[in-house]
């Protein structure tokens, strides 16, 4: 291993498809690269940023096959661009996956919130929901009283966007930014 920590980008670059030793040294020499992308981000205190890592490995590994020397940039410039893209990626897939309608909050009694509202018949909303929707601001608002119907029937995207003046994919977002303030814990 000692030999192959000594040799150079290119060198490595050459035999990472070759063996794991390769691979493994190239990973430990830009170590300190991948975590300068990875700390350069703002992020979240729940961020994983051992996650945000592990793909800025993934993307150095990558670079290590794709680069081609004496095409123009240093192996270290072209795997920073990699790494950096590789870490933005994850950080907001992490970011957008903690506001996802996966991680929606439930009703205190355990159902969960967007079939207690979006049932086939029409059911009082908990207490908590219209405290709730109170708090959010007017657009937020807005977009949960008609993608629900809380004041008619529930409206589809295409409508909710034209009523709202925003894209679909706005409106979506809107709803998810909105169902992430909307806990019972703080109503």
């Amino acid at each position: 291993m000692a030999a192959v920590a000594a040799e150079s980008d290119a060198d490595l670059c050459a035999a990472v498809s070759a063996g794991r030793a390769a691979a493994d040294a190239l990973l430990k020499r830009h170590e300190k690269l991948i975590w300068s992308c990875v700390h350069r981000l703002q992020l979240p205190d729940w961020v994983d940023r051992d996650d945000i890592f592990q793909a800025g490995q993934v993307a150095l590994a990558h670079a290590a096959t794709k680069w081609t020397e004496g095409a123009g940039a240093k192996f270290t410039t072209y795997a920073r661009t990699a790494i950096w893209n590789a870490v933005v990626n994850e950080s907001r897939k992490q970011q957008k996956k903690a506001t996802s309608f996966d991680d929606r909050p439930n009703d205190p009694d355990g159902s969960d919130l967007l079939n207690t509202l979006a049932a086939p018949e029409p059911t009082d909303p908990p207490e908590w929901l219209v405290k709730g929707i109170g708090r959010l601001s007017p657009v937020l608002r807005r977009v949960v009283v008609l993608h629900f119907g809380l004041e008619g029937e529930p409206r589809t995207w295409g409508e909710i966007a034209s009523a709202t003046g925003m894209t679909v994919a706005v409106a979506k977002r809107a709803l998810e930014l909105a169902l992430a303030q909307l806990t019972p814990q703080t109503v």
